[in-house]
């Protein structure tokens, strides 16, 4: 047994749990962190995003304990890797249909006037006792996740009996060979002749016919589960995973942008505070056109949507401002390090997000070479924990930008809103609903790098699984075929988007109303 690769799962381990808790506190409202449901909710959410990274992370641990086939008896790491799978997928699973679903639930039925009571037989103003709320909540979180249970499973038996995931179509060909004496100068002559040879002075030649055919083989309701998630994971990981590509990097590049070292005197300072000073009152005024506007049941969804826009942009301005004033005249406004850290960070996620999509281009789609392979190959080579530290970096990368591009999609779907997810001001239920889409999107990515990975992660538990089960089964193979088509289209339209849209400017905004 590697102790070696279990040290490291503890650790690696930890240390998501870990940053999983900070991201819920930077991200939770302050109201959320005391109150919303109690601590159930923010507890299955840590759980949530902390099964998205390990699932991600298991692909390089795979990698790394796997045989070689090339030796005799080799054993690899010595751990059981496909039972960790199937316990990781499984706990997904459950995550997704269960355990979520019925923390969304149970928060949903938590009635905040209700706060005041204590779990004591205190009643409150509405005659229910805290017990009561807390059974309403139960019993609303019970039923909503047995009806989720209950549409999963009849999907999973619909696409298990009719749509054909329950066996895998695996392409064979078979060899038959037989020797016939023959002359040996004509042994050149004949049809299907794989090799000749001069046995005392007789000539044989060995006859070959090659045919080719499909294997149907039936397969575990572990695989037909795993291939229904990974199918609905596919939908949300072409749309996330090809914005993220393209989001992330110009989002590392527009932080380095924004917060760079900036000097400012008082007199500037005091400037500024006079300028944020005008621009609300502008606001408050155009609230006001608003307000008057919707009294005649006119339509102004599309004014209130960048009223929205401006009052954010104009918060930051002020939150920078309050924190400069913190600081003495000739401070900066954060730790070089870290502004310099962003321009680091920026030009690593573009360079990960090019090789991604020349790697799709070339390897996937095209195929006609390996790219990514070969390089994670050559560097095992170098050295032999090398390779896969870039391939845990791609992986993790691609789940990275996955979960960026769910907070992206989720903030400014079209013309409105889905539970959006920004820090310090987000809701327990948009922080569920965005960890079930994450888990479900990390499932999908973890076949697609199971696919685009295969010279590489060949004789691993997890190529077995999606290269030679559930990639061959009816349907879904054209699925994750053709659908990183759309992963590069959503990359290429998030790229031409984010970099030229941009917040509409105060200015810009004032004039539309004048118009109107």
């Amino acid at each position: 047994m590697n102790w070696f690769l279990i040290i490291v799962a503890v650790l690696v381990v930890g240390i998501t749990i870990m940053v999983n808790i900070r991201l819920l506190k930077v991200y939770l409202d302050p109201e959320e962190k005391h109150h919303g449901g109690g601590y159930f909710p923010k507890f299955v959410i840590v759980m949530g995003l902390s099964g998205a990274a390990f699932i991600s992370l298991l692909l390089p641990f795979d990698v790394a304990n796997k045989k070689d086939p090339t030796i005799r008896n080799d054993t690899g790491g010595g751990l059981d890797l496909e039972l960790l799978w199937q316990m990781t997928l499984w706990a997904v699973l459950g995550m997704v249909i269960v355990v979520l679903p019925f923390a969304l639930y149970y928060y949903e039925a938590w009635d905040p006037d209700s706060e005041g009571a204590t779990i004591t037989r205190e009643y409150t103003e509405g005659g229910d006792s805290q017990f009561s709320i807390i059974g309403r909540q139960i019993t609303s979180g019970i039923c909503w996740t047995l009806a989720t249970i209950i549409i999963f499973a009849g999907m999973l038996l619909i696409c298990y009996y009719a749509a054909g995931i329950d066996e895998a179509l695996l392409p064979y060909t078979a060899l038959k060979c037989s020797g016939q004496e023959v002359q040996l100068e004509s042994c050149p002559r004949l049809a299907n002749i794989s090799s000749c040879t001069d046995v005392d002075s007789a000539s044989y030649a060995v006859q070959c016919v090659s045919t080719t055919g499909t294997l149907h083989v039936k397969v575990s309701l572990f695989v037909a589960t795993v291939a229904v998630l990974t199918c609905v994971g596919w939908v949300l990981f072409v749309v996330f995973g090809g914005v993220g590509l393209a989001s992330l990097p110009l989002d590392m590049a527009y932080s380095f942008i924004e917060n760079k070292l900036v000097s400012m005197t008082r007199e500037d300072f005091a400037a500024e505070r006079e300028r944020i000073k005008h621009e609300t009152r502008e606001l408050l005024g155009l609230s006001e056109r608003i307000l008057e506007k919707l009294k005649t049941n006119k339509s102004q969804q599309k004014k209130v949507t960048a009223l929205q826009v401006s009052v954010e942009k104009l918060e930051k301005e002020h939150r920078r401002n309050q924190a400069y004033n913190k600081k003495s005249e000739f401070a900066k406004l954060t730790s070089p390090f870290i502004i310099y850290g962003r321009l680091l960070l920026a030009m690593f996620c573009a360079a990960w997000s090019i090789m991604w999509l020349v790697h799709i281009i070339v390897n996937n789609t095209l195929d006609v070479h390996p790219v990514l392979n070969n390089l994670f190959i050559a560097l095992d080579s170098a050295f032999s924990l090398l390779g896969v530290i870039t391939y845990m970096s791609f992986s993790f990368y691609l789940l990275w930008a996955t979960v960026n591009g769910c907070l992206h999609v989720g903030m400014n779907f079209l013309v409105f809103t889905i539970h959006p997810m920004k820090p310090g001001s987000t809701l327990l239920s948009s922080f569920i609903f965005n960890t079930i889409l994450i888990l479900l999107a990390s499932v999908a990515c973890v076949s697609f790098c199971a696919m685009s990975f295969r010279q590489y992660a060949a004789n691993t538990v997890v190529d077995t699984l999606y290269a030679s089960y559930v990639s061959k089964m009816k349907y879904l193979s054209y699925v994750m075929e053709y659908l990183q088509y759309g992963l590069l289209g959503f990359a290429a339209l998030s790229l031409c988007w984010y970099s030229l849209k941009g917040p509409k400017s105060l200015k810009q905004l004032l004039e539309e109303q004048d118009d109107d």
